[in-house]
């Protein structure tokens, strides 16, 4: 048959999946001997410079990642959201910085193009 019944079990909504639902749990650490990477360091101390109370509420860099977030608290999810807030407004900042340096990066080499072009006319004229 068909009927809509079929159609509409095709299509019907999903119920939001977190992110770690196909996940395998992790290890604080990417090391089996819970030492951290030089990255996982970093990240680690920025998060504990910038973002304190996320580190007090025991927010994980695994969480900032979308691992383990059905499991956190109101006030974990908030202090997460929070560092995602304040790195997008990193991010952006540097894609600004790129189209600045890149703007200049072109306007320097039309300058020597120009400055090319004139020198052989120079040189033609003479």
């Amino acid at each position: 048959a068909t009927g809509s019944g079929a159609a509409a079990a095709s299509v019907a909504p999903r119920a939001p999946r977190s992110l770690s639902a196909d996940a395998a749990p992790l290890p604080e650490s990417s090391s089996s001997f819970s030492i951290e990477s030089e990255w996982e360091s970093e990240a680690r101390a920025r998060l504990e410079q910038r973002h304190p109370t996320a580190c007090a509420l025991k927010v994980s860099l695994r969480n900032l990642l979308g691992l383990g977030v059905a499991e956190m608290s109101a006030s974990q999810l908030e202090a997460a959201e929070d560092v995602h807030r304040e790195l997008l407004a990193c991010l952006t900042d540097a894609r600004v910085e790129l189209a600045r340096r890149q703007e200049r990066a072109r306007l320097e080499e039309a300058a020597a193009i120009e400055r090319t072009i004139e020198t052989l006319a120079a040189a033609g004229a003479r």
